[in-house]
């Protein structure tokens, strides 16, 4: 005899491979949606019984799950891999919850494998885009991320980008110190890099759309202001580091884990390419490329 259920479900007994006469024996039965909506099957029982095989019905509803969705702009980044992972209360990454990929907009979509009890840290690793700064392509080699306090249900519309980097790296550092929880240290974060850059406070960078038309100084301040400073780091990084301009993010993240821009990461200059990050790298001499980025005119 066999029993062999349906798709979408699972089965396992206590059978073996017969059953006497007026014995019994159970039959365990499990539900693993492949999606959301109500799933239909059959548990087929082969046996030697009169009128066999026996035919059992099953159904069940599969729910919609976690689904982590958005965008990834330094500009668009191609093919990139997204990886959601929990975060622990230090601060760090914790079980990876679900992977995907960026298109060709820098657009992704990840399903969650469960659904988070806290935070959750959304890390783009590599991928391809093409330069505000002189329109060639490059290959990103640093990552970028953002922090959401809190994923218990699905969350759409996010942006990552070098700034919701900076906000998540400064975050990690107040977690790391101990003492406050993600909610505070987010915040705290996001005030910090808000006042460096001009956003409005409370300004959610993580939700903020990057643009780069000209008609959106009035229309959409906030979000040209935000591709202002992606165009002035692709202008920094195209100037300290000509073969990788890409790493420059990195280097940053690093250098304002610890809220300062100087250069340091707890004391300990900053690695770029064959040398280190410049102590103004954050202040000054950003403010001069994004100078240059206004006089290409984009």
């Amino acid at each position: 005899s066999s029993i062999s259920p349906s798709e979408n479900f699972g089965a396992t007994d206590t059978c073996g491979g017969s059953v006497s006469v007026g014995a019994s024996c159970t039959l365990s039965i499990t539900f693993t949606p492949t999606s959301a909506g109500d799933v239909t099957g059959t548990l087929t029982i082969t046996d030697n019984a009169l009128g066999g095989p026996q035919m059992i019905s099953l159904s069940g509803t599969g729910l919609a799950g976690v689904v982590i969705s958005g965008s990834a702009t330094k500009s668009a980044v191609n093919g990139a891999t997204v990886t959601v992972y929990a975060v622990n209360a230090d601060g760090t990454n914790g079980d990876v919850l679900g992977t995907g990929t960026t298109d060709s907009n820098g657009a992704f979509s990840v399903s969650l494998s469960v659904t988070p009890t806290g935070p959750i840290r959304v890390v783009v690793s590599g991928g391809t885009y093409t330069s505000e700064a002189d329109g060639t392509t490059v290959t990103s080699s640093s990552d970028v991320s953002a922090l959401v306090d809190n994923a218990g249900s699905s969350v759409p519309g996010m942006s990552i980008t070098a700034v919701s980097t900076f906000v998540d790296s400064y975050a990690s550092w107040l977690l790391a110190a101990g003492g406050t929880t993600v909610t505070d240290a987010h915040g705290n974060a996001t005030t910090t890099i808000n006042g460096f850059y001009g956003f409005p406070e409370g300004t959610k960078v993580e939700k903020l759309l990057a643009k780069f038309k000209k008609a959106d100084i009035t229309g959409d301040p906030d979000g040209f202001l935000l591709g202002m400073i992606i165009g002035a780091l692709a202008e920094e990084g195209k100037r300290l580091h000509t073969s990788d301009p890409d790493a420059l993010i990195e280097a940053l993240a690093a250098d304002i884990f610890d809220g300062k821009w100087d250069g340091k990461k707890h004391g300990t200059p900053v690695p770029l390419g064959t040398g280190t990050l410049p102590t103004t790298a954050g202040t000054s001499d950003f403010l001069s490329d994004l100078a240059t980025y206004v006089d290409t005119g984009k």
